[in-house]
């Protein structure tokens, strides 16, 4: 059904292109905008089709409707079937030609599309002309023009050929670029759950020999068997939950590698993938806040997921600290102090309150709250930035606050370990 519909469209196109047209040389004889239409649309729209039967069918159809409309006028069959019998022979002579110099090649370069839909022009222009002429001869003169013509129109045709490829490569980078950016986005966001997730394995393991510990003491009690084999349980629940916690992270970890794997980057990269993605943020929710980057210093990273991770995180509480507020605007700055790089990001937002400062970087706690749907933030993000900064980097986090002001959150990470050539500090 879509090939009948394909050639519908097709014949369609042709025909009312046809009626586009200026006289030439003979009366009869057009040189009509379809013939820059029909190679076209024979290139990608209907290039799984043999050419002998829509350029055919469509030299039948638009000769007919034009000899139909030509009758009405004269009411004369001969002088009609005169005009249109060499547009049929034209249909049929362009469509051999395309068949066998194009059709049936196996390699279809564009330059050579080119020569096709040239000497298809020339020789079907010929042919119709010759005609028209009924066998007389024809003249060097309106050759040179049938010449000039067909390189014209080839021209034409092979400027939107790649006029539209250009388009759509270029469409195809920028899709290809916007799929990266997310990944690698996620990518960090993943990496960074991954490395919280490990550092609260040593949190489990200490609940478990605390477990254990109140087990050996109920031992040397009095107590009942009931409550000591209550906390023998409870022991190995704990050992359990570690193992599956541990088998997910080793899933996660393999998986994490398998979708991405860059050694290093340029701060400068990660700034405008952050930008990027902060900007279609913005746009999605319909926020009226500018953002901007101010690169004092780069440098190449090869901690660069969990630096993303970082700065996605402020950046994205800034944006939501403005809301829906006009005007507003949030900043990153990025400099250098000898061997620590500053990490700023500033909003124009309403501030943190004095009675929250003390609870930001707790787990769980989050100021965000959804009217519409109830949800409550899971709190997570200042409190990975803190630990990935003091714990991972071995760097500092500042925050200065005036309510109704805006935040700013300063960010000092030692460049050694973020360069890759100093040692980082593990769960310190």
């Amino acid at each position: 059904m879509d090939k009948y519909k394909r050639l519908a469209i097709f014949l369609l196109c042709i025909a009312i292109t046809n009626r586009f047209y200026i006289d030439l040389y003979f009366r009869g004889f057009t040189i009509a905008l379809s013939v820059i239409t029909i190679p076209l649309l024979l290139y990608k729209y209907i290039a799984d089709f043999n050419p002998l039967l829509p350029v055919s069918i469509a030299g039948i159809i638009t000769p007919s409707l034009r000899g139909f409309l030509e009758y009405n006028s004269q009411k004369d069959f001969h002088e009609v079937v005169a005009v249109a019998a060499p547009d049929v022979i034209f249909g049929f002579s362009y469509a051999m030609v395309y068949y066998l110099m194009y059709y049936r090649r196996k390699k279809k370069e564009l330059y050579w599309f080119g020569i096709t839909i040239f000497c298809c022009d020339v020789f079907s222009n010929i042919v119709e002309i010759f005609i028209y002429a009924r066998g007389k001869g024809i003249s060097i003169s309106i050759i040179k023009g049938l010449l000039l013509i067909a390189a014209i129109r080839a021209c034409i045709v092979l400027t939107i050929i790649i006029i539209f490829r250009y388009y759509k490569t270029t469409l195809a980078r920028e899709e290809r670029e916007a799929r990266y950016r997310q990944l690698f986005l996620k990518t960090s966001s993943f990496k960074s759950e991954i490395y919280f997730m490990n550092k609260n394995i040593a949190e489990v393991e200490d609940v478990m020999k605390k477990s254990f510990q109140v087990y050996k003491q109920l031992s040397e009690s009095n107590q009942s068997d009931e409550v000591k084999n209550m906390a023998l349980d409870i022991a190995k629940d704990v050992h359990e939950i570690k193992k599956d916690y541990l088998r997910v992270i080793k899933g996660l970890k393999e998986f994490s590698q398998d979708e991405l794997d860059i050694e290093s980057m340029r701060i400068s990269e990660i700034a405008e993938i952050l930008e990027a993605d902060a900007r279609e943020f913005i746009r999605k929710e319909g926020y009226d806040i500018k953002i901007s980057f101010h690169m004092e210093s780069d440098a190449t990273v090869k901690q660069h997921f969990y630096l993303t991770s970082i700065l996605k995180n402020l950046i994205n509480n800034s944006i939501e600290a403005i809301g829906k507020e006009k005007g507003g605007t949030v900043s990153v700055h990025i400099s250098r102090k000898e061997d620590r790089l500053i990490f700023a990001v500033l909003d124009n937002g309403e501030g943190i309150s004095p009675e929250d400062m003390p609870f930001i970087y707790l787990p769980g706690f989050s100021s965000r709250f959804d009217d519409n749907t109830g949800e409550i933030s899971r709190g997570l993000g200042l409190t990975l930035v803190k630990d990935l900064v003091e714990n991972r980097f071995g760097g500092t986090i500042h925050v200065e606050t005036e309510k109704n002001k805006g935040t700013t959150f300063s960010i000092t990470l030692p460049a050694q370990v973020l360069e890759g050539t100093g040692h980082e500090v593990l769960y310190r």
